[in-house]
């Protein structure tokens, strides 16, 4: 049902703009209520995204089009387009660093043909354990198949996820 339900945003964005996005911040706030009612417990945000942060923490772009987002080879070349790139990263792998001290997963839904910041917002992703599915549509079946079958439980009944796991390997002296 939270499929179907799914709308565009009616704020209406002027000519020659992006959307305001808060993305980072909004994500910000999603970790910290998790910190604080379940600290140290398994719980999972999941982020659903249609373009580029524009606003506050982890922003990676301008608001006007007129202002060229980063791409590979700006990053690589650390010129003025990519001035954004370094601060958000860091901003992410700090919400990614606070999930991981409480057994918390983060999965991006990224559905946009423009970019949205992916590169930026990885290391949630990757440090938790989460999952990432990138398309061109919520709309799409991939989107709808990779969110489904997150969802889907096991041979038990159970959802077949884990959370806050360890892992300890005995080695032999020899």
């Amino acid at each position: 049902q939270i499929l179907v339900d799914l709308q565009k945003d009616p704020w209406p964005v002027k000519s020659g703009y992006r959307p305001e996005r808060c993305t980072g911040a909004a994500v910000g706030v999603a970790v910290s209520l998790l910190e604080s009612t379940f600290a140290k417990t398994g719980a999972r945000i999941m982020l659903f995204t249609s373009g580029p942060v524009t606003y506050g923490p982890g922003r990676i772009a301008a608001e006007k089009y007129t202002a060229q987002m980063r791409s590979r080879n700006d990053i690589e070349k650390n010129n003025k387009n990519a001035a954004l790139h370094a601060p958000a990263l860091k901003y992410y792998e700090g919400l990614a660093a606070r999930c991981v001290a409480n057994g918390h997963t983060v999965d991006i839904f990224a559905c946009n043909l423009d970019q949205v910041g992916l590169l930026e917002q990885m290391p949630m992703v990757q440090k938790t354990g989460g999952v990432c599915v990138m398309g061109d549509s919520f709309k799409q079946s991939v989107f709808k198949e990779s969110f489904n079958r997150l969802f889907e439980p096991g041979e038990d009944g159970f959802l077949k996820m884990g959370f806050a796991a360890k892992l300890e390997v005995l080695t032999s002296p020899e």
